[in-house]
């Protein structure tokens, strides 16, 4: 099965570098616990981030922490 690709916009590259920048942030270390950051960009074009955070004790469930950055200006 043929899945089809098609080239990062810029939009798509902003996404993926602000879910680096919320993973880098939140990190403990390079043996950290934050496995995923994410990012989505919504109607009114701000983008919204997080990243899962493991409970210290182990045996609790994965919280989260998000965070919301405001668009950036746009050239006519």
């Amino acid at each position: 099965m043929l899945i089809p690709t098609r080239e990062l916009t810029a939009d798509n590259l902003e996404l993926i570098e602000f879910a680096r920048a919320v993973v880098d942030e939140n990190t403990d270390g390079e043996d950290g616990v934050h496995t995923m950051g994410a990012a989505v960009r919504g109607a009114d074009r701000r983008i919204h981030g997080g990243i899962n955070l493991t409970s210290p004790a182990g045996h609790a469930p994965n919280w989260s922490r998000s965070e919301t950055r405001e668009p950036r200006g746009r050239e006519s």
